[in-house]
């Protein structure tokens, strides 16, 4: 099995055509480009992220993190869909 960085995901994003990134940090990595800074929550505690050996388990957890997001930001009213050109 391939050893997974953060360029091995990218470019799995990228394929995906995300433009989201992910970046390592402290004890934990984290997602940003796009629209991840408004994310209420991007990062995933992790030591290093080739503790994770799966690019499929980082996509997922890109899915869902977006997700929330995405989830908290739908209107709720049709003609607020309308109004904002999603129709």
């Amino acid at each position: 099995m391939a050893r997974v960085t953060a360029a091995t995901v990218n470019r799995a994003l990228k394929a995906a055509g995300h433009p989201e990134r992910l970046m390592q940090g402290n004890g934990y990595a984290f997602f940003t480009g796009g629209d991840a800074p408004l994310w209420p929550e991007s990062g995933v505690y992790v030591n290093r992220i080739t503790d994770v050996q799966d690019v499929a388990w980082w996509l997922h957890e890109y899915d869902r993190l977006r997700g929330e997001w995405e989830k908290r930001n739908q209107p709720s009213d049709p003609d607020d869909i309308i109004r904002l050109g999603k129709r």
